[in-house]
């Protein structure tokens, strides 16, 4: 009997311990872009994402080609809760492809400069403009092979260290900011695949203590 508990409970605990949270990214429910841009959903072959488009229209910074977006909620993911990604090891991990095509308006070339940063939120509440943030430049810098899909993982113990006042258990929003003057409108990113998940070794840590605590009594 205590062996096929033991046996349910760590099944139950593996079920459990997955990933804090996983957005496919075929919804626009809580994904959104700055006005003057275009966001969609869009399929291609067997993957469906969001897609990010008129990059250079952007209206983040009036009278420059910055754009901040897309911005990704996990609050709204959440029904309106913020994520506590605190678990020792978690990483927030997702698919990225920034495309771009031709010679922009600027003159430049496509992928000469096809790079953005990543910006992550706590919000402490318990209005809109309390947050703490880390941000992240030259997270995504054109990497090879260019235009194709990229798998990016931000560790996010890690990286918050870089702000005290970051408090994990109150991960809230994502966001992309980069520069693109190019004008060129196939210019896009596309974002796929975003999960926050502990890391695989602190889960297994977790499951066996948990067996021998079971095996103890």
């Amino acid at each position: 009997m205590r062996t096929f508990v033991a046996l349910a409970t760590l099944a139950i605990v593996s079920t459990t311990l997955g990933n804090i949270m996983e957005l496919p990214m075929d919804t626009l429910d809580y994904t959104t872009v700055q006005d003057g841009m275009n966001i969609a959903v869009v399929t291609e072959g067997d993957r469906t994402f969001v897609r990010t488009s008129n990059l250079s229209e952007s209206t983040g910074w009036p009278g420059s080609p910055w754009y901040y977006a897309p911005v990704v909620s996990f609050r709204d993911a959440n029904g309106g809760v913020d994520v506590d990604a605190s678990t020792p090891g978690a990483t927030l991990e997702f698919d990225v492809r920034y495309y771009q095509e031709g010679v922009g308006v600027d003159g430049s070339e496509a992928y000469q400069n096809c790079n953005f940063g990543v910006q992550i939120f706590a919000f402490l509440g318990p209005n809109w403009y309390n947050y703490a943030d880390v941000w992240l430049p030259g997270a995504f810098n054109n990497p090879e092979p260019q235009g194709e899909w990229h798998h990016m993982v931000i560790p996010l113990g890690e990286v918050s260290q870089g702000n005290p006042d970051f408090d994990l258990t109150q991960f809230s929003r994502f966001e992309i900011h980069g520069a693109n003057a190019r004008h060129v409108p196939e210019d896009h990113i596309d974002l796929d695949n975003m999960v926050i998940t502990p890391e695989p070794s602190a889960m297994a840590l977790l499951a066996l203590g948990l067996v021998t605590v079971l095996r103890r009594r």
